[in-house]
């Protein structure tokens, strides 16, 4: 694409993300019904990580995550971002093998939608360790990107949106062994695993 068509198309507001997926943003129903999702399985190449939902502090994420993840929306996407000791991240569509070249870099893509940011003193969830929040470039900017932390991250309670934590220490062991560029799936469950 032409440096001069890429920047016009960036000025007028075009989303190359409403090509990559027909994601919506979660409905007043579909937030009501988030408190039925309480786990969450992330299928990586090391195993499985268990996670527990956070429907009652954080129900827009949790149903937002809910929604792409029952979609499929998640399905074959790379965690493209590992920071050693701190956090994996995936969710941008870009990273699924054969996504069209947006021109955009990777770790910036979403679903086409923006979800709000769920922190304050409804969320006190706090960033330890298997922590899983919201990523966003920007307050009010979250779409399908999230985090899982590999330690307790303080300097990011009250930034992002928590609104999930792993089960275990087997699951923050997983975390901890995931690489760069390797593909994962999320599943959907309304009980314990």
């Amino acid at each position: 694409m032409k440096p001069t068509l890429l920047f016009l198309l960036l000025l007028t507001g075009f989303s190359f993300s409403r090509f990559l997926t027909a994601a919506e943003a979660p409905t007043a129903a579909e937030i009501a019904a988030a408190k039925e999702f309480t786990h969450a399985t992330i299928r990586t190449t090391h195993g499985d990580i268990h996670v527990t939902l956070f429907p009652k502090t954080a129900p827009i994420s949790v149903a937002n995550f809910v929604n792409l993840a029952r979609a499929g929306f998640y399905d074959g996407l790379a965690f493209h971002r590992v920071a050693p000791g701190f956090v994996i991240q995936g969710g941008d569509p870009a990273t699924r093998a054969g996504a069209p070249d947006s021109g955009m870099p990777i770790g910036s893509g979403g679903a086409g939608y923006r979800i709000p940011p769920e922190i304050g003193e409804a969320n006190p969830e706090k960033h330890t360790a298997g922590t899983l929040a919201m990523a966003d470039s920007g307050l009010g900017t979250a779409s399908s990107q999230f985090y899982l932390t590999m330690a307790a991250a303080p300097h990011l309670d009250g930034r992002y949106t928590v609104f999930g934590r792993v089960v275990g220490p087997e699951d923050l062991a997983i975390i901890r062994q995931v690489q760069p560029s390797e593909r994962f799936s999320v599943i959907i469950e309304t009980k314990t695993p």
